[in-house]
């Protein structure tokens, strides 16, 4: 009996299926075990027509086809054609090999998407050999340089792509195949900057979005409408790194656990509008599998969300754990999965539900009383705020001057802030750890000293202070924050930020 293994393309990470034949001198039959859903058990209907359509043979004798782990549901049509194979080599117990596939009845192999997980999965399973349909090998192709990156067990398996049941055979028998495939860094992994925006942005929200970048933290722009809220984002989003091999493989994993055809590159910016609802955010576990929310689909990128005072509570409040821990928890009765959600956050909000400027400013007239706009700002909790270091409300720069810095220079900047923050701390400073930043203070007790002076309100309060005053130091060049530093860095607390009148 060969080695086949399937996909199983609804856990949280790819994982195989092992196929076992076993035939009896019986009653000819063909029967599936292994807590097969309904689309698993009707393969046995297509893959009798495909194998007659090829002019095969199934054996004569009572079959037992085994879908092992069999304690795991199994969902999909991926398992079509490894079942196949298996049942047409179970003399060639010397080989072993995963495939993935879907059969039509004329014994054509048919995509069914979740490439690279199906890839990765054969790869830590061990297997030598990958068979998946044509269709599916540009997907392969086009994430080359991550999976190039990637450390399997061993090496990584060879890909043969095919259009029939036939030539699935051959691959699987024969030693050399004119279409295999091995992935390489030959190929760059598509990039998932933002659109070109604006050329230049003025001084103020250049120093501000510098900092979100370089030290990737999270940002809270606040204002009326037409200060420019918008436009600061778009410009983030070309500000804001590209995400490491590893953590970009990670992003497409989760986008084809939700997508078999995922668009866009890995790690893509999401963006929710206040439409959103905490299961669309967060996810679902259900008895046919883990389906990722915005906060998972983001992960390795940056998360815009646009009006966050007019979410709804729950949704806005679901930001707590990944903004924390970087991760989501999915659960359901006995289920319990945990998905990586480590993003970057840009929110956007005005100052009160008219949105326009207040009287004060004698630029626009704004109908909401006092009670209102406290009301209406007291949305965004506590917990939620302390979660982000940067909280700004934009002034409106509306028109360029001599001030404005340009878009070329600004990135120029923030990668090479980013560079040597890098390299000296590892990690950026918006990522450090509560541990993390305790080391840091006991290096460092000047940078304690100066951080108390500003009067934080909580301890992840002085947290917030010392990240980004790190940051802004780096910015300017500097090895060490000034005292300088670190009260630019509390006049980005909300405490300090928001207007309360």
């Amino acid at each position: 009996m060969p080695i086949v293994l399937g996909p199983l393309h609804h856990a949280p990470e790819p994982e195989v299926t092992c196929v076992e034949v076993a035939t009896f001198l019986q009653i000819p039959g063909f029967q599936i075990v292994g807590l097969a859903g309904r689309e698993v058990a009707e393969a046995r209907e297509r893959v009798r027509a495909a194998v007659a359509a090829m002019d095969l043979e199934l054996p004569r004798r009572k079959i037992i086809l085994n879908l092992a782990p069999a304690h795991v549901p199994k969902r999909g049509t991926g398992l079509d054609l490894p079942m196949a194979l298996a049942l047409l080599l179970a003399d060639r117990p010397e080989l072993r090999f995963a495939a993935t596939g879907e059969l039509s009845l004329n014994g054509s192999v048919r995509s069914v998407g979740r490439a690279v997980r199906s890839f990765i999965a054969a790869w830590r399973a061990g297997a030598g050999l990958l068979i998946l349909p044509e269709g599916d090998l540009a997907s392969l192709q086009a994430c080359s340089s991550l999976l190039g990156a990637t450390a399997g067990p061993g090496p990584a398996p060879r890909v043969r792509a095919v259009r029939t049941l036939r030539e699935a055979m051959s691959a699987a028998t024969e030693t050399h195949w004119p279409g295999q495939w091995v992935p390489g860094p030959e190929m760059a992994a598509a990039s998932w900057r933002g659109m070109p925006g604006v050329a230049s942005i003025g001084p103020a929200a250049a120093r501000l979005l510098a900092a979100a970048a370089a030290g990737q933290h999270h940002l809270l722009l606040l204002g009326p409408r037409g200060t420019g809220k918008s436009v600061a984002v778009e410009t983030l989003i070309r500000l804001w790194p590209e995400p490491d091999p590893s953590r970009a493989l990670c992003a497409r994993l989760i986008q084809e656990l939700r997508e078999p055809y995922p668009n866009g590159a890995q790690g893509a910016v999401r963006k929710v509008g206040a439409q959103c609802t905490a299961a669309s955010l967060v996810g679902r576990a259900t008895g046919d599998g883990i389906f990722p929310g915005e906060f998972a689909l983001a992960n390795g990128g940056l998360l815009v969300a646009d009006e966050l005072p007019e979410w709804k509570r729950d949704a806005r409040e679901s930001l707590r754990e990944p903004l924390q821990e970087g991760t989501v928890t999915l659960s359901r009765a006995a289920i319990s999965r945990v998905l990586p959600a480590a993003f970057g956050l840009a929110a956007t909000g005005n100052l009160c539900p008219c949105g326009a400027w207040p009287r004060s400013s004698g630029i626009g007239v704004c109908c909401c009383g006092l009670a209102e706009r406290q009301r209406y700002l007291r949305r965004l909790s506590g917990p939620i705020l302390d979660r982000v270091d940067l909280v700004h409300v934009m002034a409106g720069e509306v028109s360029s001057g001599p001030g404005w810095v340009p878009i070329a220079e600004l990135a120029s900047r923030v990668s090479e802030a980013r560079s040597k923050l890098t390299a000296r701390f590892a990690l950026p400073p918006g990522a450090w750890t509560e541990a993390r930043i305790s080391e840091q203070l006991i290096a460092h007790p000047r940078w304690r000293v100066l951080a108390e002076g500003t009067q934080p309100a909580s301890l992840r309060s002085l947290a917030k202070t010392l990240r980004v005053a790190v940051t802004l130091a780096t910015l300017d060049g500097r090895e060490e924050p000034t005292r300088g530093h670190f009260t630019e860095a509390a006049c980005y607390r909300p405490e300090r930020s928001i207007p309360r009148g």
